[in-house]
């Protein structure tokens, strides 16, 4: 959160970011395939930020968006 003039801006939730820090990366894909695995100390902080392609469900469609964004490519998550 950064206050600018009486201007409160805080960061938006980044689809795909399993872990709370703003980014999509290998931590992130590890921890979902780590959750739909049923691991329980996955690192997930939000799960409503796992369903990426908006489908209702968290699942290896989810992963492979996710594991496709931290890799680089150009998808749209969430």
């Amino acid at each position: 959160t950064i206050q600018i003039d009486n201007i409160m801006v805080t960061n938006a939730p980044v689809y795909g970011d399993t872990n709370g820090d703003y980014e999509v990366d290998l931590t992130d894909v590890n921890a979902l395939a780590r959750g739909l695995a049923g691991w329980k100390d996955h690192g997930i902080v939000d799960v409503n930020l796992v369903d990426v392609n908006k489908d209702g469900q968290h699942n290896l469609k989810d992963l492979v968006l996710v594991a496709q964004k931290a890799a680089g490519w150009d998808v749209t998550l969430g």
